[in-house]
């Protein structure tokens, strides 16, 4: 009777003892399921205000574009800074097959690249709004200043000069056509038309000073020194526009580059939550089904 008892004792012990090294088996894998699932909860929260971030970047950024204004420049670069300064490194990306420093460094990198590219795009459009005012003053003094020379010639009955002081405004006014027309399309044919019409406004300029037999010089002074203006503020604002295509281009490049990696990440990081909440949840329930069934062939053989 002793020995049976015994016998019946060490087989609950030892059932006891085995049920035991299976919980804390099974609580470690939990453990480090939880911890895991953790991270990358942490990985998605994080990668996600980055994304956020760099979302209102470029909504700042095509706010500037269309209405140039120091709010949205001063929000550009403050969201950029955001994304520079988030703690992407500090991500335990190892499970994902990325390393966390390389994936932080690339996306400051890339983001600061983008702040490089608005910086040129506030600078062109600076230069071009200067450009484009001095143009447009310089074009009225031309047009002004042919307008009384054309008066003048035609009230002394010289026709001749008549005509091509009238010819010099129609080209004049050509010339500022095609440079708006250029502002708004950025087409080379545009600036080219500009330039043709406006070397064209000149030569006729000089032909009617021939003929003009100095009676306006100030009149003729006025109009080829505005003329020389409008055509290096022509230049200028040709070369700013050119800038600013270049520079918006780069930052529409820039902008889908930077979302997708960071999507490409989330993508990596949701696929492996996927794995994470199913093994928890096999995990328990093994951990269930073992004790249960383990108990009972330990009850029935006691």
């Amino acid at each position: 009777m002793a020995k049976q008892i015994s016998s019946i004792s060490t087989v609950l012990i030892c059932g006891l003892v085995l049920i035991a090294i299976a919980a804390i088996a099974t609580s470690a894998l939990l453990r480090s399921t939880f911890v895991d699932y953790r991270e990358t909860a942490r990985a998605s929260n994080l990668t996600n205000e980055v994304f956020e971030d760099i979302f209102e970047t470029r909504l700042a950024a095509l706010k500037w574009r269309s209405d140039p204004n120091a709010e949205s420049r001063e929000e550009v670069e403050a969201n950029i800074q955001e994304v520079v300064d988030a703690p992407l490194g500090s991500l335990d990306l190892g499970d994902l097959g990325l390393d966390a420093a390389s994936f932080a460094q690339s996306i400051s990198q890339v983001m600061l690249e983008y702040g490089d590219h608005f910086e040129r795009l506030v600078k062109a459009r600076e230069r071009y709004d200067v450009a484009e005012s001095a143009a447009t003053e310089a074009g009225l003094s031309a047009r002004r200043a042919i307008t009384g020379i054309m008066e003048t010639a035609f009230a002394s009955g010289d026709t001749e000069a008549t005509y091509f002081a009238g010819t010099a405004q129609l080209s004049l006014m050509l010339g500022r056509y095609y440079l708006e027309r250029f502002r708004r399309t950025a087409e080379s044919r545009d600036l080219d038309r500009s330039i043709l019409e406006m070397t064209q406004a000149r030569e006729l300029l000089d032909q009617t000073r021939a003929l003009d037999d100095a009676r306006n010089v100030d009149l003729f002074e006025t109009a080829e020194s505005q003329m020389d203006v409008f055509v290096e503020s022509r230049d200028s604002l040709s070369t700013a526009l050119n800038e600013r295509i270049a520079a918006e281009a780069a930052m529409d490049r820039i902008g889908p580059q930077v979302i997708l990696e960071l999507e490409n990440v989330l993508d990596r990081v949701f696929a492996r939550q996927d794995t994470l909440g199913p093994r928890g949840q096999a995990t328990s329930l093994w951990a269930v089904v073992f004790v249960l069934v383990f108990a009972t062939v330990v009850t029935a053989l006691g």
